[in-house]
């Protein structure tokens, strides 16, 4: 019984070859078919043109005598039966100046335009006439010892003409080409059917009756006689099939594992704490962990294949990272980046490797949050600069009072010494002979005594100064007492309204304070007087910034009070710690100076006004004397705000209280 064919026959292999090769036989025919009829177009039109000039020849001497007399009845019957010959198609007589005299059917005029001559002897121009081709001779009427050139008669032609000479010919050559085509082709499909369609039929049913599980057992038969390729594809197949058996087993247990290594290798990638991001030569999305989904809210498949910077826009201005890592293969790194992620700031360190598989480069992106660490550090640098200038300090302190002791002394004698109202100082100077009134005259209008009290403040300021450097540099001796967090802040503001310095320089009594108290708060253990002087400085920085930069940037609580400072102070109860904030609405600060902002001598005030320890002394109380911690949140244009975490358990031991 013969296998039927499984692949119908307009696409089997002898179909296609089959066009493949009338596709050729085809063109040649046609190519030779048409350069057969150009030929025999252009040898009729070659025909057609000799008898044209034959009939010229034959009628020119009636038509020169015709014209020559101006017979135009005999020009118009002559050119009338010209033109029922079947090549003339039309006929002009014109005289020797080149004006036309008659004309019979299908011409051409003096401007290029095709025309025909109607019953009425009218032209009509043909908008689609046949391709017109003529022969023109000269009409002469002899004499006796001259000849005289009396016009010029044009014979016309067309290739409608050519056309019909040849259409029958042109027609047995296409029937002659198309049978030739149908029986070629009926033959070769006969042909193809029997020696390729149905043993390649039997063959793919063969093939397709497969069973992968039992391939030891299988064998591909194909009724063909003869070693032809068939033959020869028969027994590859079965080499095929042997080699597929054996080679089946194996591929199972490569399949499985692995399998199971991808999945132990997707485990590791997803168990990392950093986002890992594949990608191409080109930045587009391959590899997608769980961590990078976690961060993004986005799943693999939903990033697959996307650009990194349209997925990750906080990354759209990193990229020179990863076309710089495939661009030199090597390992490129950026460290503490900063970006905004959930609406919060953070810092990111950014490493890529380059990939290269199978020719293809691209690169792996890891992203780690450091912004703990970048936090830590911060805390640790400022810790080691307290640390490290309390030494500092005391040393410095101690070496500056003894001098500075000595001015004040002296400052005190010179101004007991030139007073006039101690009597031993009348007495010296009499003894002398010094007029002391007169002399202390002088001296108030030279502006001496000016001059030795600003000496005088001078040096108690620099006092001040030593006496602060040894605060920050010395533990607390003062014990901590549960105090109410309400009272302190009462006490500090009340300090805050009575300090000389800020009714004469700020204003204070302009700035309102807003005081967001948590009653439930319970009492705290600290030295209060050290947390009413951290308060103070809070307040008197704050006055001054809002002084000298006013800020309008800030959200008013009421539109009306749109220029009005105002000052927050909150305080907010937690798990083991209370929260004091301090939030102003002054200029707020960059973020190089809110980095600085705790460290000794570092102040923004003008040179005089500021010594730069306030804050540093602060910092010290806070984080060394209560062990708590103090942190600032500024931007420019919206303020600033301190904030103060204080223990609620007190420290164990005297040692522990202060750090000794």
């Amino acid at each position: 019984m013969a296998s039927h064919p499984v692949v119908p026959i307009q696409h089997s292999i002898s179909t296609k070859l089959l066009k493949s090769v009338f596709s050729v036989y085809f063109l040649l025919t046609v190519t030779v078919t048409s350069i057969h009829m150009i030929v025999e177009y252009q040898h009729v039109r070659e025909g057609i043109l000799q008898e044209l000039q034959t009939f010229g020849e034959t009628f020119e001497p009636g038509l020169s005598i015709s014209l020559y007399e101006m017979n135009i009845h005999h020009l118009d019957s002559t050119l009338a039966g010209l033109v029922k010959v079947p090549t003339v198609v039309g006929i002009k007589i014109v005289d020797e100046q080149g004006i036309d005299v008659s004309a019979a059917g299908l011409i051409r005029t003096q401007q290029g335009e095709q025309v025909r001559l109607d019953a009425a002897g009218n032209y009509q121009e043909e908008q689609r006439g046949a391709d017109l081709f003529f022969h023109s001779f000269p009409l002469m009427q002899r004499a006796s010892d001259k000849v005289i050139i009396v016009g010029e008669a044009t014979l016309y032609s067309s290739s409608d003409v050519i056309i019909q000479k040849v259409r029958l010919g042109f027609m047995f050559i296409v029937a002659n080409a198309i049978i030739k085509t149908i029986a070629l082709w009926g033959i070769f499909l006969w042909i193809g059917e029997r020696l390729l369609n149905r043993p390649l039929a039997a063959l793919t049913e063969a093939t397709g009756k497969l069973d992968l599980d039992n391939l030891g057992t299988t064998k591909i038969e194909v009724k063909n006689t003869g070693r032809d390729e068939l033959k020869v594809l028969e027994m590859a197949f079965n080499s095929m099939i042997r080699k597929l058996a054996t080679a089946s087993a194996e591929r199972k247990q490569a399949t499985e594992a692995l399998y199971q290594f991808k999945n132990y290798l997707h485990n590791i990638i997803d168990a990392m704490p950093s986002m890992l991001i594949g990608l191409d030569n080109v930045a587009r999305i391959t590899l997608w962990n769980a961590e990078a989904e976690k961060r993004t809210k986005l799943s693999e498949s939903q990033t697959e294949g996307h650009p990194l910077g349209e997925i990750v826009p906080q990354l759209k201005h990193h990229m020179e990272i990863v076309d710089q890592t495939i661009h030199i293969q090597a390992p490129q790194k950026m460290e503490k980046v900063k970006s905004r992620w959930d609406e919060q700031d953070c810092y990111l360190d950014l490493t890529a490797y380059p990939i290269t598989a199978d020719g293809i480069t691209g690169a792996v992106l890891r992203i780690d949050d450091v912004t703990h660490r970048v936090r830590l550090e911060e805390i640790m640098v400022q810790t080691e600069k307290m640390m490290s200038v309390g030494g500092l300090a005391a040393g410095m302190a101690h070496e500056i009072n003894n001098p500075l002791s000595a001015i004040l002394q002296n400052v005190q004698m010179l101004d007991s010494r030139l007073t006039p109202k101690l009597p031993k100082t009348q007495e010296r100077a009499k003894a002398y002979g010094i007029d002391l009134p007169a002399l202390s005259d002088y001296m108030e209008q030279q502006k001496v005594f000016e001059y030795l009290g600003r000496i005088r403040r001078a040096s108690k300021r620099a006092a001040h100064i030593v006496d602060n450097m040894l605060q920050f540099s010395r533990s607390s001796d003062s014990q901590k007492r549960a105090v109410s967090l309400e009272q302190l802040v009462e006490n500090a503001v009340d300090l805050a309204s009575k300090d000389y310095d800020l009714k004469k320089a700020y204003d204070f009594g302009q700035v309102r304070i807003v005081r967001e108290l948590d009653a439930t708060c319970p009492p705290v253990p600290c030295v209060a007087v050290e947390i009413e002087q951290v308060l103070l400085n809070l307040l008197k920085n704050a006055a001054y910034a809002m002084s000298t930069h006013p800020s309008e940037s800030a959200e008013p609580i009421e539109p009306a009070e749109s220029t009005e400072p105002r000052i927050y102070i909150r305080t907010q109860c937690e798990a083991t710690t209370v929260q004091i904030e301090v939030e102003d609405t002054g200029p707020g600060m960059d973020e190089e100076i809110r980095r600085r902002i705790f460290e000794p001598f570092f102040t923004t005030k003008a040179i005089g006004q500021g010594t730069g320890l306030g804050l540093s002394v602060s910092y010290f109380i806070i984080t060394n004397n209560h062990q708590g911690t103090i942190d600032v949140e500024s931007q420019p244009g919206q303020g600033s705000t301190f904030i103060i975490h204080l223990p609620l358990t007190p420290a164990t031991s005297d040692k522990e209280l202060h750090g000794a």
